[in-house]
């Protein structure tokens, strides 16, 4: 679809007023930040326009919401996705809670991060996204081809992330053990169930992929993680309580 900005720098500015049943010869230079094999290639595109469409709006009624969602008016279908708006901004307002609690947790951490954990988690990272993807039905080396990135430049991404995972875990391992956190059988067990519902395998199948040390030290760091958060909103919440009283009291 021309206007998607998802064909390569210059191409759909030469396709632009093109009709249907004409050809014509493209003359495109790949970025420098392309793949290897492809940056700053010079390459020409043969085009030929098989037939012209434009996007119609559809008219926002009943029959429209029948045709998108499961429900049978406009009004049920609006409805829906209020609600899923709402609990949308509550999920991306827990995710910014929960990121700055651990900003100020890693203002306070003074230590080395271990070179070899990053690389590790980094390693890990990059692992999961494939999985990810395989699940989808993805394939991964497809997928940065298309994306124009090289495994050097995922590897990167993943290392700056892994970087922050590190650091973040040797807070929470740090809060996990001054709290006297555990995490119990019951508990690893439920998450090797979780993890086999989410990925559609079996608990031994993910029993053999991952190791229950580090799902562990996951777990405990969650735990943790859900403490520092508590800990953090009661003294808003008291705030609020005692601004509320006397405010009533003022009445």
């Amino acid at each position: 679809e021309l206007g998607s900005g998802s064909f390569v720098p210059g191409f759909e500015e030469q396709v632009i007023g093109m009709k249907a049943g004409e050809e014509k010869d493209l003359d495109i230079t790949f970025p420098e930040n392309y793949t290897a094999d492809l940056a700053g290639a010079a390459v020409v595109f043969k085009v030929k326009v098989n037939e012209v469409k434009e996007r119609q709006e559809p008219a926002l009624d009943d029959e429209f919401a029948k045709d998108v969602s499961e429900f049978d008016t406009l009004d049920e279908f609006k409805k829906d996705l209020k609600e899923k708006l709402k609990a949308r901004r509550q999920q991306q307002a827990e995710r910014d809670y929960e990121a700055a609690v651990i900003d100020a947790l890693l203002e306070n951490l003074v230590c080395d991060v271990p070179e070899a954990m990053v690389e590790y988690r980094a390693d890990k990272m990059v692992e999961e996204q494939a999985m990810r993807m395989q699940q989808n039905g993805l394939n991964f080396q497809d997928y940065l081809k298309y994306m124009g990135l090289s495994m050097d430049d995922v590897r990167a991404q993943a290392k700056t992330a892994a970087d922050r995972a590190v650091r973040t875990a040797l807070a929470l391992d740090a809060v996990a053990k001054a709290e006297g956190i555990e995490v119990t059988q019951e508990e690893l067990d439920a998450e090797v169930k979780r993890l086999a519902e989410q990925f559609h395998v079996t608990e031994e199948e993910v029993r053999e992929v991952t190791n229950e040390s580090d799902m562990k030290q996951d777990l405990g760091s969650k735990k943790a993680l859900e403490l520092v958060k508590s800990s953090a909103k009661k003294p808003a919440k008291k705030k609020e309580e005692a601004q509320g009283e006397t405010e009533a009291q003022a009445e």
